[in-house]
């Protein structure tokens, strides 16, 4: 008997994660790898989270380097802000230069997201 593989969306269908919307994301290490117990390995990520919050209009109100994840709340500064776009272009980014620098892979596939609604407090 084989067991079938079910995928699971993280985003939701019926939202375009565009605009001026607020977010607590969580990002999680590779195979739950302690990869931020070293300030320098933080230092590579949050250099790079800098730049690619500025390039796709997100400031970041906040940020907990825990050693195998990394929590984030963002918040998108333009109507032109893309939540979906920054995360994969800061992983990508951020990935790479870890791997190139450390000699390992950084990031597991997906994240997760909460959207705070206007109710909610930042």
């Amino acid at each position: 008997m084989s067991k079938k593989i079910i995928s699971q969306k993280h985003r939701l269908e019926d939202f375009d994660y565009k605009g001026f919307y607020a977010y607590f994301l969580t990002l999680c290490c590779r195979k739950k790898q302690k990869l931020f117990k070293e300030e320098n390995r933080v230092g590579i990520v949050l250099d790079t989270l800098r730049k690619e919050a500025e390039k796709f209009k997100f400031k970041v109100w906040a940020y907990c380097f825990m050693p195998d994840h990394l929590h984030l709340l963002v918040v998108g500064n333009s109507a032109d802000s893309d939540l979906k776009q920054f995360v994969a272009s800061f992983k990508q980014k951020s990935g790479f230069l870890f791997n190139k620098k450390i000699r390992d892979n950084l990031w597991q596939k997906s994240y997760y997201e909460h959207i705070l609604r206007k109710n909610e407090d930042v």
